[in-house]
């Protein structure tokens, strides 16, 4: 049987728990074990890596976007660059790394 509780009616039970003076050690171990139950646990979230894609333009010139994945990237495209008069060409988005990066800079000089 499985019962749903509120944050304030679990915080009562931890409560009532931890400030109980118990008569027999196996009691004391069983409300020791409620209460860890009952202690949410720390989730560890992992930092997000975005990626350097570059793309072109079909009349010429390029940009770069940041994300995930190569859809991610082609998403972020059509997000930034969907309404400009240069259409950008989704298909030459790319994963990009820095020596390309500064090989693009160094050609478009």
């Amino acid at each position: 049987m499985k019962i749903e509780l509120t944050k304030d009616e679990i915080s009562l039970v931890k409560e009532i728990l931890e400030t109980k003076r118990y008569t027999y050690m196996s009691s004391k171990l069983m409300a020791d074990g409620i209460v860890k139950k009952l202690t949410p646990k720390p989730t560890v979230k992992k930092p997000v890596v975005l990626k350097t894609y570059i793309f072109n333009f079909i009349g010429g010139g390029w940009n770069t976007v940041y994300a995930k994945t190569k859809r991610g990237a082609i998403k972020e495209v059509k997000r930034i660059y969907g309404e400009i008069k240069s259409q950008p060409d989704y298909d030459s988005v790319r994963l990009c790394n820095q020596k390309q990066y500064e090989c693009a800079i160094e050609q478009s000089r």
